[in-house]
């Protein structure tokens, strides 16, 4: 019996490798009011918070040694960061498409 408690425990344990991305959505009801200091703030946001993602996927090769000495279940084999990645690259494409229309910049 406490072998199956263990087992148990084991695979519940399991999923807790990794973590879930967050990605953004495309476009937001309220894309319609920014105005083009709105959209240059949110695109400068995008570009610290990929910077923020590559950092955190250049540490993860480490992170996952250092678990797989402790336990191997809880190794991050997530595609979170580069979800949440492509994303931010679809949103800033659309983030684009709204400064031209809005003819920012120019």
């Amino acid at each position: 019996m406490r072998n199956w408690i263990a087992i148990g425990c084991c695979v519940a344990l399991a999923g807790c490798g990794g973590r879930v991305a967050k990605p953004v959505m495309l476009s937001n009801n309220f894309d319609a009011q920014l105005t083009c200091e709105h959209l240059a703030a949110e695109r400068a946001a995008n570009r610290r918070r990929v910077a923020d993602l590559t950092n955190e996927k250049s540490q993860k090769p480490g992170y996952n040694i250092g678990i797989l000495l402790v336990s191997p279940l809880f190794l991050d084999f997530s595609n979170s960061v580069k979800t949440e990645v492509t994303a931010i690259a679809a949103r800033d494409q659309r983030l684009g498409e709204l400064e031209k229309a809005r003819s920012c910049g120019t």
